[in-house]
């Protein structure tokens, strides 16, 4: 019955904006914090089902962050933490809805009106992704044989949490400055000629 009741919730998230509204006016009630519960402890085929819906909710057009934030924050059962544990299943499509509804998450992660900081990291969500041990799975999904859910793997790690090349980029060389030396070789003109 928990499988069926998840089932219709995830088609009524997947429905129309309306409806999605519907649920998301729920977000701080019973509803939302007993698909949290299943979604944490229920059992797979249980817990699948609630990821779906609370993907939908994550991810829906509808959703501000008033809407996210109680699932990402619920003192008992955090969807971020719930969502991050699935990202080292071995269903694909489990790791994509989880990926796609950690997406809808950060989007809404700390700034005011709702929309995240792109490339900014930093925020109590991109950090409670990062304290439950999601980062390091995501940042191992880059190595995952499945195409999207590679892509969707690097798009979060660059979009939410800056990527690792930007780091190293900016601590290779120091910034040119008035004062600094420079001891450029003068450009060979015509290439190298290899005989």
């Amino acid at each position: 019955m928990r499988k069926e009741a998840c089932w219709t919730l995830s088609n009524v998230t997947a429905g129309t904006a309306a409806q999605a509204e519907a649920v998301l006016a729920h977000a701080h009630g019973s509803l939302v914090g007993k698909m949290l519960e299943l979604l944490a402890d229920g059992q797979w085929d249980v817990r699948k089902e609630a990821a779906f819906a609370l993907a939908n909710v994550c991810t829906s057009a509808a959703a501000s962050a008033a809407h996210v934030a109680p699932l990402a924050t619920h003192p008992a059962h955090s969807a971020i933490a719930s969502f991050c544990d699935l990202l080292h299943v071995q269903d694909v499509k489990m790791v994509m809805v989880a990926l796609e509804a950690l997406g809808g998450i950060l989007r809404h992660d700390g700034a005011p009106g709702g929309e995240s900081k792109s490339g900014g990291g930093g925020g109590a969500y991109a950090l409670a992704v990062e304290e439950c041990g999601g980062l390091d799975k995501i940042e191992q999904l880059q190595d995952h044989a499945n195409a999207d859910v590679y892509k969707k793997s690097v798009h979060l790690l660059e979009t939410y949490f800056g990527s690792e090349d930007e780091e190293e980029d900016q601590n290779v060389a120091p910034a040119a400055s008035k004062s600094a030396f420079s001891f450029a070789a003068p450009a060979q003109q015509g290439g190298f000629s290899f005989n």
